[in-house]
């Protein structure tokens, strides 16, 4: 045998090792890719498809109504103008409620209350009545005659009042801006003037 024989043998079998897994390891890698080209490519996922966004339809605004009366709605909520918030005929409504309404109060007018006219009594006193005549009187009516009021004597007075009564009322109430006596003096007393001014010539 040959010196260095062992030797040779030894990096002979290691050569033979080394180049038998560089050989497996090529034929792994080349079956590797010709298996991943073999196959076909993977489908990527589909994107969602996209949803339609509805936008919420706005409702009309809300109307208060009045309780008695008979709104009519605007046009923009889609009622007619001649109808009620409940849908109903606005005069069908105003009907009703009218129908159903409390009678309204009304003030009953007061009756004028008649001033009392006090009666001439019978037979007054002549002499005290020309003093009453003298106090209240003469001023417009001097001695009976005319001055700012009419005289009050004559044919012509005496057909114009031909009773004590017309003459009371007149003294006591007033008339033609002259005022009444009334409040002042008494029944009596008018009766008095009275019976003065009637016995004036």
């Amino acid at each position: 045998m040959q010196r260095g024989g062992p030797w040779l043998f030894v990096l002979a079998l290691l050569a033979a090792l080394v180049l038998g897994g560089l050989a497996s390891t090529v034929a792994w890698e080349y079956e590797n890719r010709a298996t991943a080209a073999a196959q076909p490519p993977s489908a990527l996922p589909a994107a969602p498809a996209a949803q339609a966004t509805v936008a919420p339809t706005p409702l009309p605004p809300t109307i208060r109504v009045p309780v008695g009366t008979s709104a009519a709605l605007p046009p923009t909520v889609g009622v007619p103008a001649a109808t009620s918030a409940a849908g109903a005929p606005a005069a069908s409504v105003t009907a009703t409620l009218a129908a159903t309404a409390p009678p309204t109060r009304q003030a009953i007018p007061t009756a004028p209350v008649a001033t009392a006219t006090p009666a001439a009594p019978p037979g007054g006193n002549v002499a005290n009545g020309r003093q009453l005549f003298q106090q209240n009187c003469n001023a417009c009516h001097p001695n009976g005659d005319q001055g700012v009021g009419p005289a009050l004597h004559g044919a012509g007075f005496r057909s114009q009042f031909p009773t004590d009564a017309s003459v009371t009322q007149i003294i006591a109430n007033g008339r033609d801006g002259m005022p009444g006596f009334g409040s002042r003096l008494s029944a009596q007393q008018i009766g008095d003037i009275v019976a003065y001014i009637r016995s004036l010539p």
